[in-house]
C-alpha cells in the first residue's frame, strides 16, 4: 500500500533476504523455502531497499539458461552493495539498492549474518542495516514518507537452538537497531512511528528455574555461539585426531564455557560432558539438529550444563503459542494497547499513515 502511493519502502533483515518474514511484505508463494521464486518476486516488488545476508537460491535449479539473481536485479536498475563500507560508496548515486553482507562473510555462512557473539569488526550488523535503511529511504521519498521493516531473525535462530547466551545478545543486538530509528523519531516526533513486535515466541524459555533463583551471570562465561562453538570441535577433532584427549578437551570447555575454577559441575554434569566426548571421538555421537542448526553433542552437553548453572530452562526448540508483546512510540502509538490479533498490527499503522 506504501509502495502504491508513491512512498519509499525498505525490507531488511540479517537472515536471507528472502527468508520467511521479509519475503512475507513482497512476495506470495506456496512454500516458504521456494527461495529463487521469492527472488524474482523481489524484485518485480520494485522496492527502494532491501538488506540481508544474500539471495538464499541466487540460481534457478530448475532452469540453468535463467540469468541469477544478481544479474537479474542490476538488470531491474538495483545496486548490489557489500557490506556497510561498500554501501556509503554506492548509496548516493543508486536509484533503488539491495545491501549484502561481504563475499568473505558469505562464504562462511550465506544463510545470515554472523550471531552479534560472533561478530567481527568487519561484519554487517543489524544497526548498520536499519542506518542504512533510513538513510537511503529518506533519501529516497523527497519528505513523502517511507516504510522500513526490519527483522532480527537470528534470535529465533538462536531460541531454536536453546542458546541462551547468544538469545540474550541477539535481543540486545535488536535493541541496538531500535536504537538507530528511535534516534530518527527523536529528530521527527510528530511523523514517526516504530513498532516492536515479534511474529512468534520460540523455545519457551523460562527464567528461574531454581525456586526464585537466577544466575545470569554464569552466561557472561560462553565466548561463542553454539553454532560457532560446534564447527569449532569439528577443527579440534581434524587438528588433533586421536590425540584430542578428555583433558584436551577438558581445558577447551573451561576456555570457552568457564567450567572450572568458581563454578563447579556436579557429578551429573561431568559425566554428561565426558560421554559426549567419548561419543564423539568413537564415531557413535549423533549431536542435536534443530531448524537452522546442528550442534556437535559435546557443545549441547555444554549448552545444558551452562543453563542449568544459570537457572534457565527450555521447554522445545520449535516455536510456542506464547503471547509476544507489541512495543510503539511515536505518531499513533495509541492505537498499539491491549490484547490484540497480529493480522490487526499491519491494519493499525496503515490507519496512522493514511494509507487508502
Amino acid at each position: 500500500m506504501a509502495h502504491e502511493q508513491g512512498k519509499a519502502v525498505g525490507v531488511a533483515t540479517n537472515v536471507g533476504v528472502d527468508h520467511a518474514t521479509p519475503a512475507a511484505f513482497y512476495a506470495h508463494v506456496p512454500d516458504r523455502g521456494m527461495y529463487n521464486r521469492i527472488g524474482h518476486q523481489l524484485i518485480e516488488a520494485g522496492f527502494d531497499f532491501y538488506a540481508g545476508s544474500d539471495f538464499l537460491e541466487a540460481k534457478n535449479k530448475k532452469d540453468s539458461t535463467e540469468a541469477d539473481l544478481y544479474t537479474l536485479s542490476r538488470n531491474a536498475g538495483y545496486t548490489i552493495a557489500k557490506g556497510y563500507g561498500d554501501y556509503k560508496k554506492l548509496a548516493k548515486k543508486a536509484d533503488r539498492i539491495i545491501l549484502f553482507q561481504s563475499d568473505k562473510a558469505n562464504k562462511a555462512d550465506h544463510w545470515s549474518l554472523p550471531f552479534a557473539i560472533d561478530r567481527t569488526k568487519n561484519d554487517l550488523s543489524l544497526a548498520d542495516i536499519t542506518r542504512a535503511g533510513i538513510n537511503f529511504l529518506t533519501k529516497k521519498d523527497k519528505g513523502d514518507g517511507f516504510f522500513l521493516m526490519v527483522e532480527g531473525g537470528k534470535i529465533d535462530f538462536a531460541c531454536h537452538a536453546n542458546d541462551t547466551k547468544t538469545t540474550f545478545t541477539e535481543v540486545v543486538d535488536m535493541d541496538e537497531a531500535i536504537r538507530v530509528a528511535y534516534e530518527f523519531y527523536q529528530q521527527h516526533p510528530d511523523e514517526t512511528l516504530i513498532v516492536v513486535t515479534a511474529d512468534h515466541e520460540t523455545g519457551g524459555l523460562s527464567l528461574g528455574s531454581g525456586a526464585y533463583k537466577l544466575n545470569l551471570g554464569i552466561l557472561a562465561r560462553q565466548k561463542m555461539s553454539t553454532a560457532a562453538y560446534s564447527a569449532h570441535i569439528k577443527y579440534m577433532r581434524e587438528t588433533y585426531g586421536r590425540n584430542l584427549t578428555w583433558n584436551v578437551m577438558n581445558a577447551d570447555l573451561s576456555e570457552n564455557w568457564g567450567f572450572g575454577g568458581d563454578l563447579l559441575l556436579n557429578d551429573h554434569q561431568t559425566k554428561r560432558l565426558q560421554r559426549a566426548y567419548e561419543g564423539l571421538m568413537s564415531g557413535m555421537a549423533e549431536g542435536v539438529e534443530t531448524l537452522y542448526q546442528k550442534d556437535d553433542a559435546v557443545c549441547d552437553a555444554a549448552r545444558r550444563t551452562l543453563n542449568e548453572n544459570a537457572l534457565v530452562s527450555w521447554t522445545v526448540t520449535s516455536h510456542t503459542n506464547g503471547l509476544v508483546p507489541v512495543f510503539a512510540v511515536g505518531a499513533g502509538s495509541e492505537l498499539f494497547t491491549g490484547m490484540m490479533d497480529n493480522t490487526e498490527i499491519p491494519q493499525r499503522i496503515a490507519k496512522v499513515a493514511g494509507y487508502k
